[in-house]
């Protein structure tokens, strides 16, 4: 199997629109009985057990925002992570699981404008998968091939790339993304301000 080229962009380049305008953060309202860390209300399912049975996810998080939104886009599983494109505004997220399954708590995700176009190389040929991996192609095979810590973080694709309708959930501190058929559920918080491009997050969760 040939080495991985060297990348041709090292930076991720920035999104062109923030994920959510969170602003500044609201004071919590008083606790109201039955309800969680002064919260008025716990968030909708699917995502209320990793937010009330996770101390570490409600900590992140604290309290939801507003109700969850449908987001269309493409999902993909990689050795160590997966990518989710959102067709709103081309964003791509990175989400690597290599720290998380090495025992860490917590692992980074990063987000990059999509920039491919159509008639610009679909993948590259020069590069063979070991048996039953796979190369991704187009919008996720652009910021893969171009960032080393990306192919990295993520090694190679174990799935075909699936069109998905994710559920998101806005939460004071970040918020909450459902995978394929609602599962897994990604825990994301940003560690800069707006235009976010990169976190932590809590996941997979089942």
């Amino acid at each position: 199997v040939p080495t991985l080229p060297l990348p041709t962009v090292v930076v991720l380049q920035q999104p062109t629109l923030p994920v959510v305008t969170f602003g500044p953060t609201p004071t919590s309202p008083p606790a109201l009985p039955g309800s969680v860390s002064g919260c008025a209300t716990a968030p909708p399912m699917p995502f209320t057990p990793i937010w009330q049975n996770i101390p570490q996810a409600q900590a992140l998080m604290r309290c939801p925002i507003g109700t969850p939104q449908e987001v269309r886009g493409a999902f993909q599983f990689f050795e160590h992570g997966v990518m989710f494109w959102r067709e709103s505004d081309r964003s791509i997220f990175v989400l690597s699981d290599l720290a998380i399954r090495q025992g860490q708590q917590t692992d980074s995700w990063w987000r990059v404008a999509d920039t491919f176009q159509e008639g610009e190389p679909e993948s590259d040929p020069g590069l063979v998968p070991p048996e039953g991996l796979r190369q991704p192609v187009r919008g996720f095979g652009k910021v893969w091939r171009n960032n080393a810590f990306v192919r990295e973080a993520l090694g190679w694709a174990v799935s075909e790339e699936m069109p998905i309708t994710s559920l998101w959930q806005t939460f004071e501190g970040g918020w909450m993304m459902t995978g394929p058929n609602g599962a897994p559920i990604y825990v994301m918080a940003p560690l800069d301000a707006p235009p976010y491009s990169s976190g932590i997050h809590l996941g997979p969760l089942p």
